[in-house]
């Protein structure tokens, strides 16, 4: 699936939530390493994955979770 899905574009094209769940992501993005080398490097910088609060329902995420589109 491209970075670029939007849950909201495929919701207004199908109408079902069922239809727009995608996978939970397994890859690191590359832009992440960025974040991680500075959070190994200096205490100051903190990282945190954000998948379990979008994707609670995980090993597939849900367009809609409590009546919002994430």
């Amino acid at each position: 699936m491209p970075e670029t899905f939007d849950p909201a574009d495929c919701l207004a094209t199908t109408g079902k939530a069922a239809d727009c769940a995608v996978p939970v992501p397994t890859d690191v993005a590359p832009s992440d390493g960025y974040y991680l080398t500075a959070a190994a490097e200096s205490p100051r910088v903190f990282t945190a994955n954000l998948n379990p609060a979008f994707c609670p329902g995980a090993p597939v995420c849900s367009p809609v979770v409590d009546g919002e589109v994430v």
